[in-house]
């Protein structure tokens, strides 16, 4: 398993390579094995820091919180470029894929590991019941993908849950053009916690009546559908509506 995911990252000789929580080193040594120009470790777990240092002299180890560090300052070059990897803790997948997000300007691809529901949600089509904030921050700027599911037996010792393997290959552009990128956030954050509710109804909690009949007699949209009917466009029509 460890294998396919380092394959499934295309490392190559002029790949500047960062692992999240490397751990023992399971994934570690075929990342190794695959002669990348760089490769950072970053570990916060102080048990395995001097092992990964001995068994990987040629990587950079890095003794922090991952969701602490700026990856900007992490490169060499204007140029370079990561390919992330990573087994994530599943308490704090979710707040460490966001802070990738952060950081899509200065990553090619990533190949990382979730529990089987938080994969679910990233990659659900519109329409789906997993559709939700999580989809729309990871598709706007990389195509998403199920490499493959890992059952509990493959790990020692095993979680409770399966594990899926997903691909973030980076688009070439964003899908969606914004005016206002925290308005945006406001209201896929507000809408999705909400998910059950018509679209209108939802945003009643950030605009008045009065600005919403505007809105969507503005941009044709039905105030009737739910959340999760909604594309990624649709969103953003609503939020640049909005802030003009």
């Amino acid at each position: 398993m460890a294998e396919q995911i380092v394959g499934a990252a295309e490392i190559g000789p002029s790949s500047t390579v960062l692992e999240i929580g490397p751990g023992a080193g399971s994934i570690t040594k075929w990342i190794y094995d695959s002669n990348p120009k760089r490769g950072i470790l970053v570990e916060k777990d102080n048990r395995f820091i001097q092992d990964l240092k001995i068994n990987f002299p040629d990587f950079q180890v890095i003794n922090e919180d991952f969701c602490e560090i700026y990856l900007s300052k992490l490169l060499n070059s204007p140029d370079e470029r990561f390919v992330i990897l990573g087994n994530l803790p599943y308490n704090v997948s979710t707040k460490i894929l966001e802070h990738l997000i952060g950081y899509q300007d200065v990553i090619d691809r990533m190949v990382l590991m979730f529990q089987k529901e938080v994969g679910e949600r990233i990659y659900a089509p519109v329409g789906d019941a997993d559709y939700g904030r999580l989809t729309l921050l990871s598709q706007e700027f990389f195509k998403t993908e199920e490499l493959f599911i890992i059952k509990p037996e493959s790990f020692t010792p095993s979680p409770k849950v399966d594990s899926a393997v997903v691909l973030f290959s980076k688009r070439e552009k964003p899908l969606i053009e914004l005016k206002n990128r925290r308005l945006y956030d406001n209201i896929i954050k507000q809408v999705f916690s909400n998910r059950r509710k018509m679209i209108r109804r939802s945003l009643r909690a950030l605009y008045s009546e009065e600005q919403l009949n505007e809105l969507f007699n503005r941009i044709g949209l039905d105030p009737t559908k739910r959340p999760q009917d909604l594309t990624i466009q649709e969103f953003a029509l609503i939020s640049n509506t909005l802030s003009s």
